[in-house]
């Protein structure tokens, strides 16, 4: 089921991204702060790859404060949800065996799809 969502989440973000360069225009972000986190086991394995508890520690984080949490905490225990991949770089590419798509994985392995073409 978590394969499912996050092969949903991977083509709607790679829908919207597709939608924004058919216009001939880069996306633009218009959030002030985006933010998220997602806790461990988005990899699915068993065996987890060096990193991969990354945004689970910083969520923990929140977990003392309680009702005490502050603006200042937010970016310090989330990451950020910007468009791109520069807002949690360098970003590493992933190959990708369809022309027109490329892949870039950042800092956190969340991946950013781009297509040059529809089907792509």
């Amino acid at each position: 089921m978590r394969r499912l969502m996050t092969a949903f989440a991977v083509l709607l973000f790679g829908m919207f991204g597709l939608s924004a360069q058919m216009a001939g225009a880069a996306p633009k972000d218009y959030s002030a702060t985006a933010l998220n986190i997602i806790p461990s086991g988005q990899y699915g394995a068993i065996s987890l790859p060096p990193g991969s508890a990354t945004q689970a520690e910083m969520y923990d984080g929140l977990t003392p404060l309680f009702n005490n949490v502050k603006d200042s905490d937010l970016t310090k225990y989330f990451k950020s949800e910007k468009l791109g991949v520069s807002n949690a770089g360098p970003g590493t590419v992933e190959p990708v065996p369809y022309p027109g798509v490329t892949i870039t994985r950042d800092s956190y392995n969340v991946p950013h799809v781009k297509s040059t073409t529809y089907d792509g």
